[in-house]
């Protein structure tokens, strides 16, 4: 017999996240914030450093990885996720 557990809040917008930088068109913020309680589960630090050496695309609700940052997604999504 298999038991599930629920996923809290927190894993759930985790997983969104990571899914979702996966993607080309990346993720919209707002949703995962919205999975996440209202927080968002992201080093804002980490995404400004990314993003000014061009691993990252981040605009207002939407985060993304760039095509030199798919290279490196694996290094890149312990670097900005945070929950």
């Amino acid at each position: 017999m298999e038991v599930e557990d629920p996923l809290t809040p927190s894993t759930r917008a985790t997983e969104a996240l990571l899914m979702g930088l996966r993607l080309a068109e990346g993720v919209d913020l707002d949703r995962i914030t919205a999975l996440n309680a209202g927080v968002v589960p992201v080093d804002l630090a980490a995404v400004a450093r990314l993003e000014n050496l061009g691993l990252i695309a981040h605009t207002p609700g939407r985060l993304r990885v760039t095509e030199a940052g798919a290279l490196l997604l694996d290094a890149i999504l312990p670097e900005i996720v945070t929950a």
